[in-house]
């Protein structure tokens, strides 16, 4: 419906994400856009590409971006709709390097749980306390590492219970086990009235991230804003493809 509703003279192209697994949190990010990157060359050998996508299809849609370019192909610019973007913000990726760090130095088993769930911890910690605050994020780190010398690391990665086949949580996983790589692009970024106020949704994370972020609010909450305000949303992306104006933050 909202492809149709922006109405423009050039193909559209739809993809949907695979839904789950058989090994939770075992795809990536990165495994996802390379089903979807020979398809994308094939369906347009050459000229650029416009790439973008709403909350987990706009993280898909970022490495999407990164690897067409990687392939030697221009991509013009992305759109992201209500994206997540704790992972734009320097303390987080400090920790997902600690993380890191941790996981080479420990017996498999948690090795495994920590490279799995250990990101999420963290943004569940982040998104409660406030992401902006990065003493929060210090003693996440510092609880784990003092939970790992004590033996306790496993405990403390699995105090969440979390159905593991639910299509949800293998996405919210690999969210945030993914770290957006810099794009030598543009980036627009709609966000919706519900979460414009929410700093694990600012655009302003991304701005050392892309050439240029162009930042636009949109009427709705996360879920209303592509359905409910299809055509305020059509209204905005038929702007960015004709005109391309918007108020910009640069890096």
């Amino acid at each position: 419906r909202l492809a149709a509703l922006i109405d423009q003279d050039f193909p559209i192209f739809l993809l949907n994400p695979c839904q789950g697994s058989d090994a939770a949190g075992q795809v990536t990010v990165e495994d996802m856009a390379r089903l979807y990157v020979p398809h994308l060359l094939a369906a347009q050998p050459t000229g650029q590409f416009r790439i973008g996508g709403f909350c987990f299809g706009s993280v898909l849609a970022w490495e999407i971006a990164n690897q067409l370019a990687k392939a030697g192909r221009k991509v013009e610019f992305v759109v992201l709709i209500d994206s997540p973007t704790l992972n734009g913000r320097i303390a987080l990726r400090v920790a997902k390097q600690v993380l890191s760090l941790i996981a080479r130095i420990s017996p498999n088993k948690i090795r495994e749980k920590i490279r799995i769930d250990g990101m999420r911890v963290i943004w569940d910690y982040a998104r409660t306390t406030g992401p902006g605050d990065r003493l929060i994020v210090w003693r996440v780190i510092r609880r784990l590492f003092s939970d790992f010398f004590k033996n306790r690391l496993q405990r403390v990665v699995s105090n969440v219970k979390i159905e593991s086949d639910l299509p949800f949580m293998d996405r919210y996983r690999g969210m945030s086990n993914y770290l957006q790589p810099f794009l030598d692009t543009e980036l627009f970024c709609l966000v919706c009235d519900e979460y414009a106020m929410r700093k694990d949704f600012s655009p302003l994370a991304w701005t050392n991230l892309s050439r240029v972020v162009h930042i636009k609010r949109i009427p709705g909450g996360h879920f209303t804003c592509i359905f409910t305000f299809a055509g305020e949303l059509a209204n905005e992306l038929r702007k960015i493809f004709s005109t391309r104006h918007s108020d910009s933050v640069r890096s």
